[in-house]
């Protein structure tokens, strides 16, 4: 386990590394962009199958998937205004939500996109789709989300840093049933 002076220090490095940088594609660009890509690809080039049968599986599925991702997204951001905050990247944060969805995951907006993404791939049974969804997610791990961590950390520092203790990245599920607990 790393001490929280430790994670404190790294967070506020971070941060001072990457003030200057912005991000230069957005998450909902770099979403849309993937998905038109993808579609192109699908519809146009080569139609490269995910799956071979279950179409009605898929379409119950990926509705469900859809639907659910939607419901995420909506309600990410009905929090985030509510809270007087915007999920658009240039404008300034002005709180760090830590209630409603945002007790549950750490990111639920990037969350509900996933969701959404593979509700779109068990719909289209596009395998171009799936690929796209797999490199977003790398993108959001690896060079969204670090930066946009640094930044909270910088803001709020020891709430913060207290948020990221209680509250995992991804999400969690109770499996009250089974006696675990399931933090990604």
């Amino acid at each position: 386990m790393v001490p929280i002076d430790d994670l404190a220090s790294l967070f506020q490095g971070v941060a001072r590394a990457t003030q200057a940088e912005s991000l230069v594609l957005r998450p909902p660009t770099v979403l849309l962009l993937g998905i038109l890509l993808a579609a192109v690809l699908h519809f146009g080039v080569v139609k490269l199958r995910a799956f071979k049968h279950g179409f009605v599986k898929r379409l119950v599925v990926g509705g469900f998937l859809l639907a659910w991702g939607g419901f995420l997204v909506a309600t990410c951001v009905r929090h985030m205004r509510r809270a007087s905050t915007d999920p658009n990247h240039d404008l300034a944060t002005t709180s760090l939500l830590r209630t409603g969805i945002y007790s549950f995951s750490r990111n639920p907006l990037y969350v509900g996109g996933g969701f959404l993404q593979l509700g779109l791939v068990l719909l289209t049974n596009s395998l171009w789709l799936l690929l796209n969804m797999l490199a977003q997610f790398a993108y959001l791990a690896h060079y969204v989300i670090p930066r946009e961590e640094a930044h909270l950390a910088s803001l709020y520092t020891a709430e913060y840093e207290t948020y990221c203790r209680e509250v995992p990245r991804w999400g969690s599920m109770d499996l009250s049933a089974g006696g675990m607990k399931l933090e990604l």
